[in-house]
């Protein structure tokens, strides 16, 4: 048993040490690859400008096969604050493009997304730029199997086979119509607060810029749940159980729909749904659209089975 642990910590110690970090160069297109670990460091400064801390960072895409289906590629950076900004590109001429066009007087940019995951499709190549005045890391991580990705196709196809038993359910209709009344409370809120101005053009100010805030909001939310999760958790209770009361109330209220239109209205949504699902688990469209082809046509057979029958 001690020999056992004793070459566990030599081969864990003996990775690290081979990960050695590679210097990253101002206005050079660095081709990232698996195993590197990129690296900057600030220098010293002692003249009046700073220096062009500007970086690039390209991915190479890699050909299509049914292997990479659920293939996953993903730039982590490690970065202390967020004294940075990134640009983005598919090529390094376009990314300067971008970056040329931001640094312009006339060009303002509202919501600043910065990421310290990256993720990327395998088969697409795109470019990242980073300027920061801070010390951080960049790694590329390639995820062979997303088990997530599998799972979203299999309950995506589940979904849209019995998208006609669940419009009728009323279980997955109090569910659906909780979380829904959960995640939609910030729009409601905007809503509210629209109502409270007085003069019209303000009104419809807030009401265009609220949504888009809160859809600005929600993607921040969901960037940075697990930290909101864990730090904030007694108020992700209460505004869970509060929200989630106040939509069982209101579904419980008006009922499960009974009028086979509204029915059909909810078996077409959750078949568009679950079939956006089954596209969008992997970045392989042409596999992902073969597969919904497969599953509608099976639908359409068993439909005219029982019409046959």
């Amino acid at each position: 048993m001690t020999l056992f642990m004793i070459l566990i910590l030599t081969f864990c110690t003996a990775a690290v040490l081979s990960q050695n970090p590679e210097n990253v160069v101002a206005n050079k297109v660095n081709f990232v690859e698996l195993g590197k670990l990129y690296a900057y460091k600030t220098k010293r400064n002692f003249g009046p400008f700073p220096d062009d801390n500007l970086h690039i960072f390209c991915y190479r895409a890699k050909d299509k096969s049914i292997r990479r289906l659920f293939e996953t590629v993903e730039l982590r950076l490690n970065i202390e604050g967020d004294n940075y900004k990134q640009y983005d590109g598919a090529t390094p001429e376009e990314f300067r493009e971008h970056y040329y066009q931001q640094q312009s007087l006339f060009s303002f940019i509202l919501f600043s997304q910065k990421r310290v995951r990256l993720p990327l499709s395998p088969f697409v190549s795109s470019c990242l730029g980073m300027a920061s005045q801070t010390p951080y890391t960049l790694e590329l991580r390639i995820l062979r199997i997303d088990f997530w990705h599998v799972i979203q196709l299999l309950v995506g196809y589940l979904v849209f086979q019995y998208a006609s038993n669940l419009s009728h359910n009323e279980i997955f209709y109090y569910v659906t119509r909780i979380v829904l009344g959960i995640c939609s409370s910030f729009m409601l809120i905007i809503w509210l607060t629209s109502k409270l101005v007085a003069r019209p053009a303000a009104k419809y100010g807030i009401l265009i810029g609220g949504w888009t805030i809160g859809l600005w909001m929600i993607q921040l939310l969901w960037v940075h749940m697990q930290v909101i999760i864990v730090t904030y958790r007694t108020y992700v209770f209460w505004y869970i159980m509060i929200t989630g009361s106040i939509s069982f109330i209101v579904c419980y209220r008006w009922g499960p729909p009974t009028n086979q239109r509204s029915q059909n209205i909810i078996k077409w949504l959750l078949q568009i749904t679950s079939l956006s699902m089954i596209y969008f688990s992997s970045f392989y469209e042409e596999a992902t659209s073969a597969i919904i082809l497969v599953a509608v046509a099976s639908k359409c057979f068993d439909i005219n089975v029982a019409f046959t029958g």
